[in-house]
């Protein structure tokens, strides 16, 4: 399959992706001249493929994030809808270097008269619209049309999907216009393999394409959206809603080396423990140092301290009650280390200023795709929880977002990283997890293995993984062997079956706008269903 997409350059049927894959290859075949470049991941194998569509059409990374984006709201309403919204990274050489574009979803502060199931404020679309205003080379209209079509034509459910629909048909089943949507006949959800049309959905697409995301906030269909929310029994108000605005952001940085690590910042806290991580990883050069065997232990350390240091900046509506720049100094990196011991665990009691912590929103998806003149962008996307509030608004198919609480519905575990070389800013990696507080850890795993390590990337995705998320004391592992070597060191060990989902590009000589050597690789996460492609130049 890999092969055939990186002969790609012209369209895919996205109501059967991978039976139009001969079709593309031959098309490619007729272009006497290809320069185009680019690297593709993410949880959803046809969001990827319409992602490449739009590279191999002459589109930016920005144009690839945003039509994916929209095709993950038809393809994986569990966990992508234009009810919610999410944090982007954007590394752009020639435009300012990293920037981070918050339009994660407020929570609505309008319930209406039969508000039961409050409902955060709708931020995709106008997100994509500024990614796309700032970065984007392709027709707005380009980007959404495959969306619009698979939504009218039907797709065929995916495992991820499939397996989200089983897990939460009975409650989700409770709202008609969920039942309606994602039930078949007999009752019970769409399964794997299923059909799922989604025509409401499709119109509200159509209309998006044509009056673009104006019309959506301010308009006359921004008065329908308010009305369907609702009737819904959710939360939104006509001015929330024409006055939101996503907002670009400064973003942390680590340096090491010839590079820096950059990281979003609150209210995607993730990115932030992300990073203090990785400070601690590589301060005086100790993972790079340590023997082989040691590593989990150092990267099990460097989580619980992360993580138990997070309760004392973390407000719980994602502010911070300090500035970043101190959480990530080199001076709160060493103090946290001060008792590491190579062959003993450390007390997570130590760490922490308040034991009670958030819980664990493990719903949402990621994505990273750069392309050939060094453009790179990471996303998250959340509903808050799968399938959000749980209810469809009538007549426009959008399943609505959960209201975030900072309890049990938070963005603190979203936060893509990229990596850049410090001399002229040049791409150098790029990962983005989802699966709760876990894909924090599993980033910088994956991040110390392929940087420090220098294991291939695809090899460093599928090593057995582990997590200590702080408190209770104990660390989430994958697998007996790791599971061993961390209970000698006196750690208390849980086995986990799966823990978090990485998707990641790596460029080991970098990708600059007018790069010597293209060598990137792309890879998604083995632990679910989802696609990783690159596309060449010939």
């Amino acid at each position: 399959m890999v092969l055939a997409l990186a002969l790609a350059a012209c369209g895919f049927d996205y109501a059967d992706p991978f039976g139009s894959i001969d079709r593309v290859a031959r098309g490619a075949e007729k272009q006497k001249k290809l320069v185009l470049y680019g690297a593709i991941a993410g949880d959803e194998s046809s969001a990827v493929l319409v992602g490449h569509d739009m590279l191999s059409s002459g589109g930016s990374a920005a144009d690839a994030a945003v039509a994916m984006a929209f095709m993950l709201s038809v393809t994986l309403p569990s966990r992508a809808s234009l009810g919610g919204g999410g944090v982007c990274m954007v590394a752009s050489p020639l435009k300012g270097g990293v920037r981070m574009l918050d339009f994660m979803p407020p929570a609505s502060r309008s319930p209406g008269p039969h508000t039961d199931r409050p409902s955060a404020v709708p931020t995709m679309v106008r997100g994509m619209a500024a990614l796309h205003a700032a970065f984007g080379r392709l027709p707005w209209a380009q980007l959404i049309a495959p969306a619009e079509q698979l939504a009218r034509v039907g797709q065929t459910v995916t495992r991820p999907l499939g397996e989200d629909l089983t897990k939460l048909a009975g409650p989700l089943f409770t709202d008609p216009e969920s039942r309606a949507t994602f039930s078949r006949r007999g009752g019970g959800p769409v399964a794997v393999g299923g059909r799922l049309v989604q025509l409401n959905l499709r119109t509200l697409l159509a209309q998006i394409r044509v009056r673009g995301a104006g019309d959506f906030y301010n308009g006359n269909l921004a008065r329908r959206l308010v009305d369907a929310v609702v009737a819904a029994g959710g939360s939104l108000g006509r001015e929330e809603l024409r006055t939101y605005l996503p907002k670009w952001r400064q973003v942390a940085g680590v340096p090491f080396g010839r590079d820096v690590l950059h990281a979003p910042t609150p209210p995607a806290t993730g990115g932030v423990v992300a990073a203090q991580m990785w400070h601690m990883l590589v301060a005086e050069g100790r993972y790079a140092k340590v023997p082989v065997a040691e590593r989990p232990h150092l990267l099990a350390e460097t989580a619980k301290r992360a993580f138990g240091n997070r309760t004392r900046w973390l407000n719980r509506d994602g502010t911070s009650r300090e500035k970043i720049q101190a959480t990530l100094s080199a001076e709160r990196a060493r103090g946290l280390m001060n008792n590491y011991r190579p062959g003993r665990a450390s007390s997570a009691a130590g760490f922490h200023a308040d034991r009670s912590q958030p819980g664990d929103t493990s719903s949402g998806t990621g994505f990273v795709v750069v392309d050939g003149k060094g453009l790179a962008v990471a996303c998250n996307l959340t509903m808050y929880h799968l399938f959000g509030t749980g209810r469809t608004a009538p007549g426009l198919g959008i399943v609505l977002a959960a209201a975030p609480d900072g309890k049990t519905r938070h963005p603190f575990s979203l936060g893509p990283v990229l990596v850049t070389r410090a001399s002229d800013r040049a791409f150098r990696f790029a990962a983005a997890g989802s699966g709760g507080a876990a894909a924090v850890t599993a980033i910088v795993g994956v991040a110390a293995q392929t940087l420090i390590d220098g294991l291939p990337l695809k090899q460093a995705i599928q090593t057995p993984r582990l997590h200590h998320g702080g408190m209770p004391d104990r660390v989430l592992v994958e697998g007996g062997p790791l599971a061993a070597a961390l209970a000698e060191r006196g750690h208390r060990v849980e086995q986990a079956a799966s823990l978090a989902r990485v998707n990641a590009i790596f460029c080991p000589a970098g990708l600059s706008p007018k790069p010597e050597r293209r060598d990137c690789v792309a890879a998604n996460d083995n632990r679910g269903a989802g696609l990783a492609a690159i596309l060449v130049p010939r």
